[in-house]
């Protein structure tokens, strides 16, 4: 049949049921129920460790030891506060580099780890138990 350009078919209705239709329904029912019940679940509350950096957030000016500009850097919370993405623009750009850590406390290690990439292809990896990571 034609309704409005679509087409449909109708379907011709089983006469005998197999056996086993019914487990398979029920089995495909209660899949369902517990995909979307788990679907809709909160995930686990954040380590208060993970707040130990929340100072760092915002808009930075960097100068160096003697004063003089050395770049910025926005930090902003990432992933409902899991992590924190810094984006840092390094004096004079666009020679003074650019690059962005992903920081994240890693609750199995209890400790923050950060991962760094810069221009020209430069990677690094930091991990520190929060003692090593305090700054002044």
């Amino acid at each position: 049949m034609i309704y409005g350009g679509l087409s449909r078919t109708r379907c011709t209705a089983r006469t005998a049921r197999q056996p086993g239709d019914m487990k398979i329904s029920l089995g495909l029912l209660a899949l369902c129920a517990v995909l979307t019940a788990s679907a809709q679940t909160t995930p686990p509350p954040l380590p208060s460790e993970s707040r130990q950096f929340d100072f760092w957030i915002g808009e930075w000016e960097v100068t160096t030891p003697d004063g003089k500009p050395a770049g910025s850097s926005r930090i902003e919370r990432i992933a409902n506060g899991a992590g924190l993405l810094e984006n840092w623009t390094g004096y004079p750009a666009p020679t003074g580099g650019n690059g962005k850590s992903l920081n994240a406390y890693n609750q199995a290690k209890k400790q923050w780890q950060q991962f760094w990439v810069a221009v020209g292809a430069a990677c690094w990896s930091w991990a520190a138990a929060w003692w090593m990571a305090t700054w002044s």
